[in-house]
């Protein structure tokens, strides 16, 4: 998958975001069970915090699947994220300033498949967030 291009999200206010956006992918099929994804993707996302609209997302992620049975399948998935607010966001200690997150998230999920339209699977996932503002 390859896909790269800019986007612009156009508001009222004088803060409009112009940003190149990517996703590109690579999937390594090991064996006849088994498969690596690896991600990078940068995007430009809607921002839920006040004083600001937007904020650049980069995305770097691995996923391994690996088939057991035609019924059975497990799914490892690393990822890292970092977010970059460029306008000033909220009030950190009285202080107003450009908000930097790095995003941590692991999991481990278990599927099994009935039938073609009935799945059942359960995961576990961590996730870790580091910011420079104290939310």
């Amino acid at each position: 998958m390859r896909k790269f291009g800019w986007e612009g999200l156009n508001y009222n206010d004088d803060e409009d975001s112009n940003n190149f956006v990517s996703d590109l992918g690579v999937t390594y099929e090991a064996s006849s069970k088994s498969d690596v994804d690896f991600t990078w993707a940068r995007s430009v996302e809607q921002s839920t915090y006040a004083n600001t609209n937007t904020f650049t997302q980069d995305l770097l992620s691995l996923i391994t699947n690996y088939r057991f049975t035609q019924q059975l399948s497990s799914e490892f998935t690393v990822a890292y994220l970092f977010q970059n607010y460029t306008e000033p966001t909220g009030v950190a200690d009285g202080i107003s300033d450009e908000r930097q997150d790095s995003i941590f998230n692991t999991a481990l999920r278990c599927a099994y498949v009935f039938n073609e339209w009935l799945k059942a699977d359960i995961a576990y996932m961590l996730s870790h967030r580091d910011s420079n503002f104290k939310t």
